[in-house]
């Protein structure tokens, strides 16, 4: 897993794609499939670059499309990255803006590489002869980078190539015999760099011409070092599972007894421009950590693909939540039910020759169905009080027809909402939750309105009756006084 911090973000990269953290929470995930998982972050951690020169926008997730150039490795700096770019002529290193014209490009001609002393007591450490430019395994080379400039390493020759803000590459010659060249820091004085060779690997710090000033002793690596606050830098002993830091100046174990682990071998290491925050990068997680009062302390140790399926999961069941999914509602056939109103209903009253609206509300309290029957009854329409006119439901109109004693109609357009469980269930917590809920119920509210036209004045019983017309629940009615003045 390729990582990244400047100690307030952090970036991690997998094969699925790029995880941006804030603390311990993944607050962004960018879907990136590679098998290959290159990752340059600028320094504010706004945006990042992977294979194929492709642009993440880590605050928005975007992607811009990359280029077709076959990139070998890449990293990120204030105006832009550093690329290793793979041509037909060989290999070009270029600094800038990826999609404009580069700022500075240079080829991989490796020309009178200063020999790297062996460091004393490390063993018979051989050396290689300087590689010519055909030579190269493109596939070996790595970028690594610091606040003093960036190095070019290749793993399997032992070549480090340093590049300044200002000249050309300068380039040196580690040992490889019987190891492997896993990484190397530009310092003020030199360089500081890392090899690998089960037990007896080490980190050296050397000077310009070639002197070994000092270096940790035997270490077994999986990742190179990297230079932190205050002359130390920071390196993974997998013979004792610790993250260790030196002294730049000496290579002395600064804290011999510190027992500051990982979860598993390291695969890369990254440090804040300030060297105060380092981040591990394992096989399916992050361990973060932070200077303080000169001692490095763990903050955590993540796994961000887990993180972020738990928050994920957290974010819906929030959204869930949020959206009343958590209330319990009825299932099956629908059915119809009274309001969870208590207001009163207006009185069913109005003068002869004239007209008569009945405002009510039907209340779904079942499952989810469609179209509704409306009949209505009583010795008010025997009597000829009123003359039914039509029904309203929802927006949906139907005329009322006289079938025999009753007067009814259908409306198959009315869609029903699946009911809600009332009193709520679970009973809401909060204000809030209490308004959502609220809104929810009234949105299995239907408004009813019944028109008629007034006939002669008197008194009597009016019923109407609605029911679905799916399934078999039992009709709901009212049944009220209607009086007629004249």
């Amino acid at each position: 897993m390729r990582v990244w911090t400047n100690g307030t973000l952090h970036v991690a990269r997998s094969r699925r794609g790029v995880y941006v953290l804030r603390g311990t929470q993944v607050i962004r995930f960018i879907e990136a499939p590679s098998e290959e998982g290159l990752l340059a972050v600028t320094p504010s951690g706004s945006h990042a670059w992977v294979e194929g020169l492709r642009r993440l926008d880590l605050e928005t997730g975007e992607s811009a499309p990359g280029q077709s150039r076959e990139v070998l490795d890449i990293i990120g700096m204030a105006q832009g990255v550093t690329a290793l770019l793979r041509e037909a002529a060989g290999v070009r290193l270029v600094q800038g803006e990826p999609g404009g014209a580069w700022s500075r490009e240079l080829p991989l001609r490796p020309e009178a590489p200063t020999r790297l002393q062996a460091p004393a007591g490390m063993g018979p450490w051989g050396w290689a002869e300087p590689a010519l430019p055909s030579s190269f395994e493109p596939r070996g080379l790595v970028l690594c980078g610091g606040t003093q400039g960036v190095a070019v390493c290749c793993r399997r020759s032992g070549l480090v190539a340093v590049l300044r803000q200002e000249g050309g590459l300068r380039w040196y010659q580690a040992p490889v015999v019987g190891a492997e060249l896993l990484g190397a820091v530009p310092t003020e004085a030199g360089v500081l760099l890392s090899m690998g060779a089960g037990a007896q690997g080490f980190v050296g710090h050397f000077s310009g011409d070639g002197r070994c000033l000092g270096h940790s002793g035997a270490l077994q690596q999986s990742v190179g070092a990297a230079m932190l606050s205050e002359g130390r830098f920071v390196a993974f002993d997998g013979g004792k599972g610790r993250v260790k830091i030196f002294s730049l100046e000496d290579g002395q174990d600064l804290h011999p007894r510190s027992r500051l682990t990982l979860p598993s071998p390291p695969r890369d290491l990254g440090v804040s421009g300030d060297g105060r925050s380092v981040i591990f990068g394992c096989e399916d997680s992050v361990s973060i950590f932070e200077m303080n009062e000169k001692r490095l302390g763990l903050v955590a140790s993540i796994q961000p693909e887990s993180v972020l399926r738990d928050s994920t999961a957290k974010a819906r069941e929030k959204q869930r939540i949020e959206q009343g999914g958590h209330y319990k509602r009825p299932e099956g056939p629908p059915a119809l039910g009274f309001p969870a109103s208590k207001a009163p209903i207006p009185p069913w009253e109005a003068p002869a020759s004239g007209s008569l609206e009945l405002a009510l509300s039907l209340r779904s309290t079942g499952g989810v169905g469609q179209g509704i029957h409306v009949e209505l009854s009583g010795p008010a329409l025997a009597q000829g009080l009123v003359l039914p006119l039509e029904v309203e439901v929802a927006g949906q109109k139907a005329t009322l027809v006289q079938r025999g004693q009753v007067w009814g109609c259908a409306l198959p357009a009315v869609e029903l909402p699946q009911g809600m469980n009332f009193p709520f269930d679970p009973k809401p917590k909060t204000a809030e939750q209490t308004e959502k809920a609220q809104a929810l119920l009234a949105a299995t509210h239907l408004p009813l309105c019944v028109r008629l036209a007034t006939s002669a004045p008197g008194s009597a019983m009016l019923s109407v009756a609605v029911w679905p017309s799916q399934g078999s629940a039992a009709p709901m009615k009212w049944t009220r006084l209607l009086v007629i003045h004249g």
